[in-house]
């Protein structure tokens, strides 16, 4: 049944019908009327508000008009919505064919790039394994650093790398001492070690030093003889608390200082400085400079004397060691930590030489590692990690090359690693934070100083063998034949020696 508006004829869009009348109306017309009339059509009255909505199937399709209902009117409309439905077809065809194009070439570009990155990676592989092959061949293990992906970030250096293999000079000297050291080793009766028990609590001389930032023993002057460090860049040679000299040159605070004697009677002191230099200084008066070298980065963190006396060895905060020939300081070699990581930041911050003078161990300034390398052909032979995973400060070798005492920042642990093994051989329990050990010139002792104390165990049986008090932590040194125990610090030095 349909519906018809009373006021157009036509079937109603929108459809409502009159409670007083009963006529339906399309809404928007009879709205128009009420707006103008006030009225129904038929002069009822009536408000808007009165209208009843007709609700019908929402499924139900408008009736077409009556104009639409002759076979000429059929015919084009049909005709009307062919046009459209091609029109949309082509515009659909056009889009697909855009759409199909794009895919293509979006395909081939994807396939290109992925072919780059493939040939690329096998370059690098390539390269790298190449790489790899030289340096197994040459001994060569310097690299530079590796970002966290695993790309080689590239850097600049103080100084060229050198060649891979050692002059044939310094290889046969490291190889006669190493010789020469074992057998004797092998040979040296143990000799009586005086305790440390017998040094009392209180140290015995203290020497004022103020700005002191390094500290070694000069036994080739006298028992009571050192020098120190100063964060002006000035080393001081003392002897009974008194200034001998004052030998200036470094630009920074000097961070590692060393003395020695060579085998053929030459003494002399060596010192590396934050300006990243290397100074070597006459170990007799008039403790002339004779020679000056930079070859690092970073600060100077390591010095240790070859027992050839031909090699120089040191360490860096930029994470690298180098050879130096002596007495001119020239570059032998310079090598990089092997695959090198984030772990590696901030370098080195100890160096310890080995007695037999092969050996060579590096305490990292993070991550608490210990790296040890043959300085023969800079390979990488041992790697120890620490549990408090802090900066490594100092490391010392036992005098039979069976042990090396560590300890890190801001731990009072002294870690004892058996170098046969590879294993942690002991751990020492100090009574403060240690930022320094040393073992005796025997091997018997083994001495750490941290803020306040400065202890020592006996290396058979572990047993603490004595406690001397301290005012501040510093660098701890035996003195000759294991007769006194040393500490400088920042404001001076300290001597615990048996009393007359």
């Amino acid at each position: 049944m349909s519906f018809f508006c009373a006021i157009s004829g036509e079937p109603p869009q929108n459809p409502v019908v009159s409670p007083k009348t009963g006529l339906v109306y399309e809404r928007r017309l009879i709205v128009a009327h009420l707006n103008q009339h006030g009225t129904e059509p038929s002069g009822d009255a009536l408000n808007e508000d009165d209208l009843i909505p007709v609700k019908a199937s929402p499924n139900a399709a408008p009736p077409r008009p009556p104009t639409l209902t002759s076979i000429p009117a059929l015919l084009h409309t049909l005709q009307s919505e062919w046009d459209s439905l091609m029109l949309e077809t082509a515009s659909l065809r056009s889009q697909y064919l855009a759409t199909r194009q794009e895919l293509a070439h979006a395909l081939y570009q994807g396939d290109a790039a992925t072919r780059v990155v493939a040939r690329l990676v096998r370059e690098r592989d390539e390269a790298r394994e190449a790489l790899a092959n030289v340096r197994a061949a040459t001994g060569m293990t310097s690299a530079e650093p590796a970002t966290e992906d695993g790309d080689v970030e590239m850097s600049q250096s103080a100084a060229p790398l050198e060649p891979e293999a050692l002059p044939e000079d310094v290889q046969s000297a490291i190889d006669s001492a190493h010789a020469s050291l074992s057998a004797a080793r092998k040979k040296r009766k143990a000799l009586p070690v005086p305790s440390p028990a017998r040094l009392s609590n209180e140290p015995s001389t203290t020497f004022a030093a103020p700005g002191g930032t390094a500290f070694a023993l000069l036994p080739s002057l006298s028992a009571t003889a050192f020098v120190t460090g100063a964060e002006d860049g000035a080393v001081r040679v003392w002897d009974g608390g008194e200034i001998l000299a004052t030998l200036e040159g470094h630009k920074g605070p000097v961070t590692a200082l060393e003395s020695a004697t060579t085998a053929a009677g030459e003494a002399y002191i060596l010192s590396g400085s934050s300006d990243r230099s290397v100074r070597l200084w006459q170990g007799t008066a008039p403790y002339t400079l004779l020679a000056e070298e930079t070859v690092h980065t970073g600060t100077i963190t390591g010095l240790a004397l070859h027992p050839s006396g031909s090699v120089l060895l040191t360490a860096s905060e930029d994470g690298s060691f180098a050879l130096l020939r002596l007495p001119s300081l020239a570059l032998v070699s310079r090598s990089m930590p092997p695959s090198a990581t984030a772990a590696h930041a901030g370098g080195y911050a100890s160096l310890a030489l080995h007695p037999d003078g092969v050996l060579l161990a590096l305490g990292l300034a993070s991550a608490g590692k210990i790296q040890i390398f043959d300085i023969r052909t800079r390979a990488l032979a041992a790697e120890f990690d620490l549990p408090s995973g802090s900066s490594v400060p100092s490391l010392s070798f036992s005098e039979n090359g069976y042990s090396l005492a560590s300890c890190s920042a801001g731990s009072s642990e002294v870690v004892i690693w058996d170098l046969r093994k590879l294993v942690v051989q002991r751990t020492l329990a100090a009574s403060t934070p240690v930022r320094s050990v040393a073992y005796d010139p025997q091997g018997v002792f083994v001495a750490a100083a941290g803020e306040g104390a400065v202890e020592a165990w006996a290396h058979k049986g572990w047993a603490k063998a004595w406690e001397g008090l301290v005012a501040e932590e510093g660098k701890v040194r035996w003195g000759a034949g294991g007769e006194s125990v040393w500490v400088g610090g920042k404001s001076g030095v300290a001597e615990w020696a048996p009393e007359q």
